[in-house]
């Protein structure tokens, strides 16, 4: 009778865990229509140094990405889930200038997300927060 019993039970306890509703994955696919504005600006307050600035974060709509290298004509910026699956790349030019690119994640998930920049031969990560 026991045995019967410990069968049940076990029985019942794998149902429960096998049964369990797991949310699904958020869909990140439309980080590749990603859409985003580029503006150019007139020089740099930096005083001539190199900057990249990535803000707000967390954001809930938009990131400004901001670059300013005077020995840099282009640059890449990459958004991507935390994962690295889905990637959106945007290459800008006239980065001595001083360029900003506000990128809209309207209708993503909330979630993490990454921010590469490549500028000037280096490489800068950000980690970005889309809160709802």
């Amino acid at each position: 009778m026991k045995a019967h019993l410990y069968t049940m039970a076990i029985a019942a306890l794998l149902c429960l865990n096998g049964c369990k509703q797991h949310d699904p994955e958020p869909d990140y696919s439309g980080l590749q229509n990603l859409t985003y504005s580029v503006q150019q600006k007139a020089g740099s307050a930096a005083g001539g140094n190199v900057g990249i600035s990535v803000a707000p974060n967390p954001f809930v709509h938009e990131v400004k990405v901001s670059l300013y290298d005077p020995n840099t004509s282009t640059a890449t910026i990459s958004f991507s889930d935390e994962r690295g699956k889905y990637t959106k790349r945007i290459a800008v030019d006239y980065v001595y200038d001083g360029i900003s690119v506000r990128a809209a994640f309207d209708g993503m998930p909330k979630g993490v997300y990454i921010c590469e920049v490549q500028l000037g031969g280096q490489v800068s990560r950000y980690r970005l927060i889309k809160a709802n």
